[in-house]
């Protein structure tokens, strides 16, 4: 399984991310590329830090052009994936031991299998966001309607 973990960072987070990195590659056997995605750091110090980073741990730096915000940083990092999955996981998480391996995994078990009678394409989990989002009637319908293909 050939995987991709997407990292979107910003500012001065080259120690975040030299953890990550770190621990990513000291607790994962599974092979996998790194994006690391900057999102418009004011500062070349900073940008430079997280280069020199990304160089020692294999990983690619890429630095979206604009516009800035999460959801741009994001698709503009997953523009550079070229494999059939991403994992996302920001640059101030711990990854734990086998972390890519558990979610692979996990994805080999139920991707496009049936649940409840229907394929399953895609797999979450809720936060606190949903749920408020749900009970002020934002999000409707079947929760399963969020994560099933809607072809079967």
């Amino acid at each position: 399984m050939e995987i991709t973990v997407v990292t979107p960072t910003v500012g001065p987070s080259a120690r975040r991310l030299e953890v990550l990195c770190r621990e990513l590659r000291a607790f994962t056997s599974l092979p996998y590329r790194h994006i690391v995605s900057d999102d418009g750091t004011p500062a070349p110090d900073f940008q430079a830090e997280q280069v020199v980073v990304c160089e020692r741990y294999g990983a690619r730096h890429v630095v979206n052009p604009g516009p800035f915000g999460l959801p741009e940083n994001l698709n503009f990092a997953l523009s550079y994936v070229e494999t059939p999955w991403a994992f996302l996981i920001e640059d101030g998480v711990r990854p734990s031991r086998n972390w890519l391996e558990v979610t692979s995994g996990f994805l080999d078990l139920v991707h496009d299998r049936t649940f409840q009678g229907r394929r399953v394409s895609q797999v979450g989990h809720s936060h606190i966001q949903d749920w408020i989002l749900a009970m002020a009637g934002i999000i409707t319908g079947d929760p399963l309607d969020w994560f099933c293909a809607k072809d079967g």
